[in-house]
């Protein structure tokens, strides 16, 4: 039980450290209606890799730790 607290706390508060410490145009670009996103110049190289990093520690985080705590416990 004290794995899953664990998990939920942090797969919680990643995203609002996220929202928190990043442009929006980082991490929410996709969900703005077209209307707002054509006056908004593209984002740039910097920016792609810094949405990359954030998508795959989210997915790190998110299959890596509940496998990780499975294989402990097993263990």
């Amino acid at each position: 039980m004290i794995h899953a607290t664990i998990f939920a706390i942090i797969f919680t508060l990643y995203p609002f450290a996220i929202m928190r410490g990043l442009s929006p145009r980082v991490w929410a670009m996709s969900d703005y209606p077209p209307e707002i996103t054509d006056h908004v110049p593209p984002q740039t190289d910097a920016e792609k890799r810094q949405a990359r990093i954030v998508y795959i520690l989210f997915l790190v985080i998110g299959i890596g730790y509940p496998l990780a705590t499975t294989y402990f416990l097993k263990t």
